[in-house]
């Protein structure tokens, strides 16, 4: 008798989760690995024995990536990382670093890019122009087309820039592409076109600022297109990583 209730779900268990090397090669396996591992020192042994019980009977079932690492020398159980990107060029070396990092254990990638300086700031050491918080966007972006866990798990990541940041109106069209990329695009799905894998939002901290005009803008962008989204940290100014 099959452990599972679908054809489906037993597909799902032995291409994704079914571990033989490391002794899961049945669903209750994995149950029981998954718990010793997990909860050995922290629950008594009745309440875990009652535990591995709900999950092997479906009752309970713990996240994806408790079942994937059940059995595996590797554990990395954090879904998703939330930066802030900082204006330097310890900065943006810092940000690249750990979206290499956060992205090679499958995690995603949530950064506020507020604190960089607009594009064509003088920058005063060199001479030079900044280059705009956008171009780093871009940067991050390409980590996240060419970083895969395994090889096979997709990145994810988000970008949110305040509304009142100058480059605002710029951020607001990034994701405006050409009919001739969506063409190619809708024909090759991994062909590259700009912030395609990084889901963008314009920052809101106050209500005055759903006043302004860029507000509507962003209404009637994210009508149209889907994107940029809205991030909402009206109350909470300090905490703009919160809804990331």
């Amino acid at each position: 008798m099959s452990e599972f209730n679908t054809s489906f779900g037993e597909t799902i268990f032995n291409n994704k989760y079914r571990n033989a090397p490391g002794g899961c090669s049945t669903w209750a396996d994995l149950v029981d690995t998954m718990v010793l591992r997990n909860c050995s020192g922290l629950m008594p042994p009745g309440e875990m024995t009652q535990l591995a019980s709900y999950i092997r009977d479906m009752k309970f079932i713990p996240a994806g990536r408790y079942l994937y690492y059940a059995g595996r020398e590797a554990a990395y159980f954090n879904n998703c990382f939330g930066f802030i990107a900082e204006d330097s060029r310890e900065g943006w070396a810092d940000l690249g670093w750990k979206h290499f990092r956060a992205l090679m254990v499958g995690g995603g990638v949530g950064t506020y890019y507020g604190k960089i300086r607009p594009s064509g700031s003088i920058i005063s050491r060199t001479g030079g122009t900044a280059s705009g918080p956008l171009s780093l966007m871009f940067s991050m972006n390409e980590i996240g087309r060419n970083v895969q866990q395994g090889g096979s798990r997709r990145s994810a990541l988000y970008a949110s820039l305040p509304a009142g940041h100058a480059d605002a109106e710029r951020f607001l069209h990034a994701k405006d592409w050409s009919e001739e990329v969506k063409a190619l695009k809708a024909s090759d799905f991994n062909f590259p076109a700009t912030l395609d894998m990084t889901n963008i939002s314009l920052q809101y901290s106050s209500e005055e600022e759903l006043c302004l005009p860029i507000f509507a803008k962003n209404i009637r962008q994210a009508v149209t297109s889907g994107e940029p989204g809205f991030q909402f940290d009206i109350g909470y100014p300090d905490e703009v990583v919160r809804n990331a």
